[in-house]
């Protein structure tokens, strides 16, 4: 009776990940170089902020402002700002697989699809 009370504390008290958290974490763009950690917003959307770049002024940038994901196309969209020129351009990202994102961006009738591997969390700093 203990064992089955200590496993029904454990399974309450574990939060259900979303499947729109799969793109949560340190992905980086394999055609520029630059590398984007993706988070929860507060507001329940996706954000991505550049964590390394080519140009260091493109560090720091939130270039994915609020993703919302669509569970029926398991698929991200949203705006994203262009680190080089903040121009904004339509987005979706989806799920190739659990190490990579395609990135679809569009502008007016042009799109181009970016390639995103998923990468190993940053050092905190931590010992």
């Amino acid at each position: 009776m203990r064992a089955l009370l200590l496993t029904m504390s454990v399974l309450t008290a574990t939060p259900a990940i979303e499947p729109g958290d799969a793109v949560v974490g340190v992905w980086k763009d394999d055609d520029r170089g630059v590398v984007t950690q993706f988070s929860r917003a507060p507001d329940g959307t996706w954000r991505g902020v550049v964590l390394g770049s080519p140009s260091a002024k493109e560090v720091g940038k939130v270039i994915f402002p609020a993703l919302t994901f669509d569970p029926a196309k398991k698929a991200w969209t949203g705006e994203m700002l262009k680190p080089d020129d903040d121009q904004r351009v339509s987005a979706t990202l989806i799920a190739k697989s659990p190490t990579q994102l395609e990135c679809v961006v569009k502008v007016f009738i042009f799109s181009k699809t970016l390639v995103l591997t998923r990468q190993a969390a940053p050092d905190a700093g931590v010992p």
